[in-house]
């Protein structure tokens, strides 16, 4: 029998190919989902207000490949970081190269930018990028191993209202698709700021093990790593964590004025915000700004992060040695997605104006050709041409919510007319098919 090779995430194995008849029928991978046609209402809706969006403001399409070299991402997270000793799937191609799939937009962006000069010493780039990544992860609600990914970034550009634009178009985003978010934000300062904190966060935590009984195993914790002992949720270290020094008191005066710039820039977008000085970012290359976007609890669901994003200049030193103003925001679509049904928001109007319906060959073939002149001529039209029964078109039409049925059958078709038939009161008029169009334009209040 000859062996099939297949790749997990570490190296390779060799599954024996099944026979027979007995095999078990092809599922849906774990952590994966098909978006049947009754979803894409809701991605259409969700897609559509994200490259509007990008469009207003000026950004850039760019797309990079699904697949890297792993060496990408080993030195953008550092390879014994949890996304590419946990999460990230790679493999080995028949070549011997070590190939992943990108496990988040920004480190392929990066490397896009630099590999097609799209920026220099005077011109910035504004980016938008939209598509799947992949890691391998505990499935959770509104979490995929394959997940998409909308992503906004300003590269080369310094300035505090890059950072600010940026959070704005997130929160238009989702205020236009009537989603409730709360905008999160702090500034984490420059490398020194950094350390300068640390060093005053461990002497804080120093201080509370001589003056406070403290459990031995968190103990460790406190001088190990400092940040983790902040963000955890112990209930032993509540009151501890609340009085911890803030970031924001460590920053520099460039920091500091920078900060304060993009505050002022939010107060001027009308964008409501709320600083939170626990939040660090989702990656360690990330300085200055940090900022997500936390949908509200619902019920029994937590809080739930929708976005999220921040000035991510180290990446650039990281992978290239080269300094590099960016800033940018990433929002998963399916937790999006996810929240406007559980919502069960009103999602789209009607997807057409006018729906033409047919009864029997010839008159189908006169409405095929009256199908395309409605549509060249700028009218949102459907079609039942699949349908022979009335009743089903009608029916159709109603599920459509289309204003007007035109119905064209074979009594029509010898008289020269159609009927227009007003969905919303069932009244109905005949009319000369030659002058459709004016009809159509009265009716509508197109002309």
């Amino acid at each position: 029998m000859t062996p099939r090779t297949t790749f997990n995430r570490r190296k390779p194995v060799a599954v024996p190919l099944r026979t027979g008849r007995h095999t078990e029928p092809p599922v849906r991978l774990k952590g994966t989902k098909d978006l049947i046609p009754d979803e894409w209402r809701y991605w259409r809706l969700v897609i559509d207000k994200a490259l509007q969006l990008a469009k207003i403001y000026d950004f850039d399409r760019l797309e990079t490949p699904l697949i890297e070299s792993l060496g990408l991402f080993e030195k953008a997270f550092g390879k014994q970081s949890d996304i590419v000793t946990k999460q990230l799937y790679w493999f080995l191609d028949r070549e011997g190269d070590k190939i992943a799939l990108r496990p988040q937009i920004k480190p392929s962006l990066a490397r896009a930018v630099m590999e097609h000069t799209l920026v220099d010493e005077i011109k910035f780039a504004k980016l938008c990028s939209l598509g799947p990544v992949f890691r391998y992860d505990r499935v959770q609600s509104g979490c995929y191993r394959q997940h998409t990914q909308w992503s906004l970034d300003v590269i080369n550009n310094p300035s505090p209202i890059a950072d600010a634009l940026i959070i704005m178009i997130g929160y238009n985003f989702f205020k236009e698709l009537q989603l409730e978010v709360r905008v999160d934000f702090n500034s984490l300062g420059d490398a020194e700021c950094r350390a300068t904190y640390l060093a005053k966060l461990t002497e804080y935590y120093k201080e509370q093990i001589r003056k406070t009984k403290i459990p031995a195993e968190l103990k460790k914790q406190f001088i190990k790593n400092p940040i983790t002992t902040l963000l955890s949720t112990d209930e032993r270290l509540k009151e501890i964590n609340e009085d911890a020094p803030a970031i924001v008191d460590c920053l520099s005066e460039e920091a500091k004025n920078h900060f304060f710039t993009i505050i002022e820039h939010l107060d001027a977008f009308a964008v409501p915000y709320n600083l939170n000085s626990k939040l660090f970012g989702s990656a360690d290359y990330y300085s200055r700004t940090v900022f997500q976007f936390v949908a509200p609890e619902e019920g029994e669901r937590k809080e739930t992060v929708l976005g999220s994003g921040g000035r991510y200049d180290m990446l650039f030193d990281r992978l290239f040695n080269k300094p590099m103003s960016a800033v940018g925001l990433t929002i998963g679509l399916e937790r999006t997605v996810s929240r406007i049904r559980n919502l069960d928001l009103p999602v789209e109007g009607p997807s057409a104006d006018l729906y033409i319906a047919q009864l029997g060959d010839q008159p189908r073939q006169k409405a095929l050709a009256m199908f395309e002149e409605l549509r060249k001529a700028g009218f949102r039209v459907s079609q039942g041409f699949l349908h022979n029964a009335l009743k089903h078109q009608l029916e159709e039409a109603q599920k459509m919510n289309v204003r007007y049925t035109l119905i064209l059958g074979q009594k029509e078709l010898m008289d020269g007319t159609i009927i227009i038939r007003d969905m919303e009161s069932g009244a109905q008029e005949v009319v000369d098919a030659k002058k459709i169009i004016h009809e159509i334009e009265k009716r509508l209040g197109t002309k």
